[in-house]
């Protein structure tokens, strides 16, 4: 499972390493740079028709709960710094079978990043060009083709070595961050309607329910600090990643509570050809709500802000994510769940040159695919259940490995961390919905079922056969629920049995089940064989 692929012309294999020339900016706006795209400009009018103005409730607890998610990465990435880490982690603490169903979760999360970027920035476009979408909400046959132009596109700017990705993304991270306070600030000169916090509904409209269904859209744009993690191996130092995840988390924050604000105190109810107060039909809206926002101000310098970041924006965090993702496709070769030829680097550039192309070329062809789709917000959900179940496995694995003794920094000594990391993973999945979880789902068993025949993996199922019963539960939990097919639990119930059973039950039996102390290490030295280190050492 874990030999060394061979050399050849144009990469070299498992044992060389990514370039570590990373450093805390670099790394922090990278982040930030995956943070600020379609996820803010689009997914805000969603988070409103859930929440109300409440959503602003909504993205500030989502900060918390992501705060708890963050320093699970921080802890794991610092014991297990290499690239695409979140998808080995169980790999290492639980064996082949559990890091088999991990991996393929992350590649869900992040294979369909960049062609859900991709129609963002011809939503940008469209709205100058009206030529990308047509009446019905349907990309045209022009939006398809720019959009997988665009997610093409992607490729070269990832294929040219980790210095260029830090150097680039530092430098149109800060220009990027500059643009979006220069946005908010200047819409929120032009617009200020603070009767919309108030007058229809009261502030939360909705009730605490509200807040908590506009808590998936949230938690899909916090998800991004995991960028950190997946980007480790090219950290100058493990000591850049605690400075970067903290600065990421509270700039995200800050920049998603300033548009959110902005979005509803500068609400043009008849441009939306929504009826005034009727929260819930903003759900409508799948534009960019921000260039509308200028256009109505007549401000050119606004719009023309506006205009560039609904392109730019969306653009340059396809580039991140396309990046990210050829490192956990690197780091599944590496683990031997798909073919040795996607971990070799390039033999200049030192970048998995085979995984960036691959993952290129999938995203294009999904963006071409998945063209039918009106709403942009149908590609966001099955990555968010992909994302967050690699989330609760990360939880189970950094409380495996502090038993085995594999941690080599611990953030602190409460063992309530991993736990409430796993509770937020499982919430954040269930509330994600029907049919989102179910089709995320089947992705996930039909890669997990063909990849772990094709390359024979059948080490460790006792250890990993707790998540096969955690996703079904999950799976029969949505179905059941108030988000469900059936809705036969009310929200609230449904929450809180998802939420104790996850802990009293699954959380329990997954860390139970990790694989031994000395077996673990022993583990962990064989499969680390792919990045040249050993935990004995």
């Amino acid at each position: 499972m874990m030999k060394g692929a061979t050399d050849n012309s144009q990469g070299v294999g498992q044992h060389e390493k990514l370039h570590r020339v990373i450093s805390t900016p670099m790394m922090a706006l990278l982040g930030l740079n995956a943070a600020l795209g379609s996820a803010i400009l689009f997914s805000v009018a969603g988070i409103t028709a859930s929440a109300g103005p409440a959503g602003i409730i909504s993205f500030l607890i989502g900060a918390v709960l992501f705060t708890v998610i963050a320093l699970t990465q921080l802890e794991l990435s610092k014991t297990f710094p290499e690239a695409g880490a979140p998808a080995r982690y169980p790999l290492y603490t639980h064996g082949e079978f559990a890091g088999l169903i991990n991996s393929f979760a992350n590649m869900i999360w992040y294979i369909f990043i960049p062609p859900f970027e991709g129609f963002a920035v011809i939503e940008g476009i469209n709205f100058f060009w009206p030529v990308m979408i047509n009446s019905s909400g349907f990309p045209t046959l022009v939006g398809v083709v720019v959009a997988v132009i665009a997610t093409l596109l992607f490729i070269p700017l990832n294929y040219f070595g980790s210095r260029l990705v830090g150097v680039s993304n530092a430098l149109a991270g800060i220009v990027k961050v500059c643009l979006y306070a220069l946005l908010g600030i200047g819409l929120l000169a032009v617009y200020h309607t603070s009767g919309n916090l108030v007058n229809y509904g009261g502030f939360v409209p909705f009730g605490f329910a509200g807040i908590l269904a506009a808590l998936p859209l949230v938690m899909f744009a916090y998800a991004s600090a995991r960028i950190i993690a997946d980007y480790a191996e090219e950290a100058k130092s493990i000591r850049v990643l605690k400075p970067a995840i903290a600065y990421l988390v509270l700039g995200q924050m800050l920049v998603y509570v300033l548009f959110d604000y902005v979005f509803l105190t500068g609400i043009n109810w008849s441009a939306l050809g929504v009826t005034p107060g009727d929260w819930a039909k903003l759900s409508v809206v799948t534009t960019n709500p921000f260039i509308l926002l200028s256009s109505n101000a007549h401000l050119p310098v606004l719009v023309g802000i506006a205009f560039v970041i609904g392109i730019i924006g969306p653009f340059l965090t396809g580039y991140v994510y396309l990046g990210a993702g050829a490192r956990v496709l690197l780091s599944a070769g590496r683990s031997g769940y798909v073919n040795q030829r996607f971990t070799y680097l390039h033999a200049k550039y030192k970048v998995p040159n085979w995984a960036v192309v691959t993952f290129g070329v999938i995203g294009a062809i999904l963006a071409f695919m998945t063209s039918p789709i009106p709403s942009i917000f149908s590609i966001i959900d099955y990555a968010l259940v992909g994302g967050y179940l690699g989330y609760s496995f990360s939880a189970v694995s950094m409380a495996a490995a502090r038993r085995q003794g594999l941690t080599k920094e611990r953030f602190s000594d409460a063992g309530i961390i991993p736990a409430a990391s796993f509770a937020i993973g499982s919430l954040i999945v269930f509330w994600s919905g029907w049919p989102s979880v179910p089709y995320a789902l089947a992705i996930l068993t039909a890669g997990v079922l063909v990849f772990g025949i094709l390359f024979r993996v059948h080490r460790n199922i006792a250890n990993g056969l707790w998540s096969v019963f955690y996703i079904l539960f999950l799976l029969i939990m949505t179905y059941i629920g108030s988000v469900g097919a059936l809705d036969i639990v009310p929200f609230f119930a449904a929450s809180f049995i998802v939420m104790v059973v996850s802990l009293v039950v699954f959380y329990p039996w997954g860390v139970l089940s990790s694989l031994h102390a000395v077996d673990a290490i022993k583990h962990y030295d064989e499969a680390h064989l792919s990045t040249g280190e050993s935990v004995s050492k």
